[in-house]
């Protein structure tokens, strides 16, 4: 089977899916609202896109008026939050978890006695949860501290708090109440992996800072997003405690690794999305730096 019937097949049931869920819409307690959420989380696109479809489904130019609802003023004041924390772009939580994944798998393979397959299952739950409030706290955090530049480039000025629909000060609190529900999971981890993840917290805390001060933020970034294969690798095996040892090698490359692949992936992501911006705005990356012809 060709690459354009895949592709082919995979729109078809996603154009499915949207037409059920559309339908699914009439039906709704609060339709406008419901259709709002649509535009926002279905809808993955720039906010110019994202009014298209609302003007498409409601006939508005606008975004819809909630209804006066208790529960719909609720959910209307979450989903600002929600955007913060990326839910609406599930794929940074892959890319955060994969790393796990990867040093899960080499500890399994290097450990003396076998680990049993329920501790590496229920050990990569944790992870992907670590993974997907970690992340949230992470985002939350580089769009807090970088507001002024979010406003001026095309891709970010419509988050949250470019857009003023949370505050720097809501945000620092989301930020604090995300890292510490992902400490308390943390907490269940042996010892020896909540200190190899010391490095890892400052490097996350240094990201939005390295954008001003470098040309390659991207060198921080690539070991915030690959740091995960230590974790894994921490908390199910022992044998990675020896820095002279075959098994802590591996684990180092395995980081190298997984580094160069998040490198590239961000510095790709730069240079098709957000360069001319960043030029503009003075935003440094490896995108700007390294630009050559488009």
């Amino acid at each position: 089977m060709s690459w354009s019937c895949i592709d082919s097949t995979i729109l078809s049931v996603s154009r499915a899916l949207e037409s059920l869920f559309l339908k699914s819409l009439a039906q709704s307690p609060s339709p406008d609202f419901s259709i709002y959420l649509y535009s926002i989380f279905y809808h993955n696109g720039p906010e110019e896109e994202r009014s298209s479809t609302t003007k498409r489904l409601l006939g508005k130019s606008t975004l819809p008026v909630l209804p006066p609802s208790s529960r719909s003023f609720l959910l209307a004041r979450w989903v600002p939050y929600a955007e913060l924390s990326r839910l609406h772009k599930p794929t940074g939580i892959y890319y955060f978890y994969f790393p796990f994944l990867h040093g899960s798998l080499l500890a399994s393979a290097v450990n003396p006695t076998t680990i049993p397959p329920l501790e590496v299952l229920m050990s990569n739950l944790l992870f992907f949860a670590l993974c997907a409030i970690w992340r949230g706290a992470a985002c939350t955090w580089n769009d807090t501290l970088d507001v002024d530049l979010d406003k001026q480039v095309a891709r970010t000025r419509n988050r949250p708090i470019a857009r003023g629909a949370v505050s720097v000060r809501q945000a620092h609190i989301y930020t604090a109440v995300q890292t510490i529900v992902a400490l308390r999971l943390a907490s269940f981890l042996p010892a020896r992996t909540l200190y190899a993840g010391i490095p890892w917290l400052a490097l996350v805390i240094l990201y939005p800072l390295a954008k001003r001060v470098t040309m390659y933020p991207q060198a921080v970034l690539g070991f915030v997003m690959s740091w995960g294969s230590i974790w894994s690798c921490m908390t199910l095996s022992d044998q990675f405690l020896d820095f002279t040892n075959g098994p802590f090698i591996a684990m180092i490359c395995l980081l190298c690794s997984n580094y160069v692949w998040a490198v590239l992936y961000d510095m790709i992501y730069a240079h098709h999305q957000d360069v001319e911006d960043d030029k503009k705005a003075g935003v440094k990356s490896i995108a700007v730096v390294h630009q050559g012809p488009r």
